[in-house]
């Protein structure tokens, strides 16, 4: 099967003379140049967008979910609420667990509804943050006047969050409007500055200062906004970097990750690396230490390498001594940079990107001095094969 973007044409010789819709974004499923499955939304003037599948009876059902997956991307980056319908049950927790949300039942189906997320929600996951990491981070008491300035924004509520910044008066496009930052101080700029996904300003960077200007016009009484996504990027020092997302994986197979725990999903993903990537390395470079009842394992990991370990079965020590990584973890995808010690309970399995060369070591208490010894008393490969059994009946949208 190939799944490839829905043209006019091919909805059209899809559904013929049913093609009744003001417009449709959609993918379609291609089997030897004939279009057999249709996924993705439709419009009529004046009504809510739907969510449509449509397939022939001959589509496999793991190819259905692959389709469907695939127009959730799609419909994703349309950024407006879509509907959908479903009878049964397995139709109802299949579309919950792509996003959607109950709303009622009428006529013996359930009405269902997906909204696009908010986007500062999806830079919070971009980012491996936290609401809490972020308020900590912009509440800090280094918040001055620049008197040699005058700042022409007002402190009000804002809809978007909290307080924000209102221009006084109307700015013309281009116009640097304060500093954000200076001499390592920030004026309220770099304090109350919302974020938006399409802003109407953007920082500039002057030597170690940092600036507010206008990205486009901006009438008086609007708010002023940025991406903070582009505020991280220009403001290096605040060590504020995308996360490696390793749930991206989940696309190329129909499987929903949210229902396994940790491990689970960790050997999911490995399961996917083994089945789908090239280029796959069995071992990295490892050093061994023993002394005084402890073994510290401590392991070399090339930049862009995706590490899944060996399952630890006891209480643990860990250090990233360093480089930069991601790592998989209960609460989320952390980024997280040399140094760093934390502790791991037995039974865990780590999987994590290297964003630069690291080196990451574990600690174990052991009265053993054999290095092999060690590693079959203290490790495990595991065994992944019952995922294999996962993908023989995916659950799917009814046809």
């Amino acid at each position: 099967m190939i799944i490839q973007r829905a043209t006019p044409d091919d909805l059209i010789a899809y559904y013929g003379a049913r093609f009744d819709y003001d417009s449709m974004e959609a993918v379609i499923a291609v089997y030897d140049g004939v279009i057999k499955g249709v996924a993705g939304v439709c419009r009529w003037k004046d009504k809510p967008s739907i969510a449509v599948t449509d397939f022939h009876d001959d589509v496999p059902k793991k190819d259905k979910v692959r389709l469907v997956r695939h127009s959730m991307t799609l419909i994703g980056q349309l950024n407006e609420p879509v509907w959908s319908t479903c009878v049964t049950d397995n139709d109802a927790k299949f579309l919950m667990r792509l996003g959607f949300t109950y709303q009622n039942f009428v006529g013996g189906r359930a009405v269902m509804k997906w909204e696009p997320e908010n986007d500062y929600q999806l830079f919070l996951k971009e980012y491996g943050l936290t609401e809490d990491q972020v308020q900590e981070m912009v509440q800090q008491d280094d918040v001055v006047s620049f008197s040699e300035e005058p700042f022409e924004l007002d402190l009000r509520p804002s809809d978007i969050h909290g307080l924000g910044l209102f221009a006084r008066n109307d700015i013309e496009s281009g116009r640097v409007i304060c500093v954000v930052r200076k001499n390592n101080m920030r004026s309220l700029a770099g304090r109350y500055v919302n974020h938006a996904k399409n802003p109407n300003c953007e920082f500039i960077r002057n030597a170690s200062d940092l600036y507010l200007k206008a990205s486009y016009n901006i009438n008086k009484d609007d708010e002023i906004t940025i991406n903070y996504r582009k505020g991280a990027e220009i403001n290096i020092e605040a060590g504020i970097v995308p996360v490696f997302d390793f749930s991206n994986f989940e696309a190329t197979i129909p499987l929903d990750l949210t229902q396994f725990t940790l491990r689970q999903k960790i050997e999911i993903i490995e399961w996917i690396m083994l089945k789908t990537m090239p280029n796959i390395v069995k071992d990295l470079p490892v050093n061994h230490f023993v002394h005084g009842g402890m073994y510290c394992r401590s392991l070399t990991i090339f930049k862009n390498v995706i590490l899944t370990g060996k399952i630890h079965l006891t209480d643990h020590i860990c250090s990233l001594d360093k480089g930069e990584i991601s790592v998989m973890m209960d609460n989320g995808i952390k980024r997280i940079s040399a140094p760093c010690t934390f502790k791991a309970s037995g039974g865990t399995k780590k999987i994590g990107y290297a964003h630069t060369e690291c080196i990451f070591t574990t600690y174990h208490a052991t009265e053993l001095t054999d290095i092999q010894e060690i590693e079959n008393t203290l490790f495990s490969d595991g065994d992944i094969s019952w995922v294999d059994s996962l993908f023989e009946e995916p659950v799917c949208l009814s046809a």
